[in-house]
C-alpha cells in the first residue's frame, strides 16, 4: 500500500497537484494520509513518507524523468502535509 501510494502521490505532485480541500488536491491529501496511517500501523512514529521519494526517483527515474528533476519539490510538499 505504501509503495503504491508514494508513487501515486509523487506523480501527482510532479504533474502540479498540491494537497487541498477540493478536487484532485483532496484526493492527493487522502492518499497521503492513508499511506501515513499504514506506516503508523507498522510502527513508524516519526515522519517517514517524504523520505521514500529518493528511492522512488532512483527506481522510476528512467521511465519518468520529471520525477528526479522535481524530487526536492515532491519531498517538501509531502513533508509539509505529513
Amino acid at each position: 500500500v505504501i509503495a503504491d501510494h508514494i508513487r501515486a502521490c509523487s506523480f501527482l505532485i510532479v504533474d502540479g497537484v498540491i494537497p487541498g480541500n477540493e478536487g484532485r488536491g483532496y484526493v492527493l491529501r487522502r492518499i497521503i494520509r492513508r499511506a501515513i496511517r499504514h506506516g503508523y500501523k507498522l510502527g513508524c512514529k516519526q515522519p517517514f513518507f517524504h523520505t521514500l521519494v529518493g528511492e522512488l526517483a532512483r527506481v522510476m527515474g528512467e521511465a519518468y524523468p520529471e520525477l528526479p528533476a522535481a524530487r526536492t519539490k515532491v519531498e517538501q510538499v509531502l513533508k509539509q502535509e505529513e
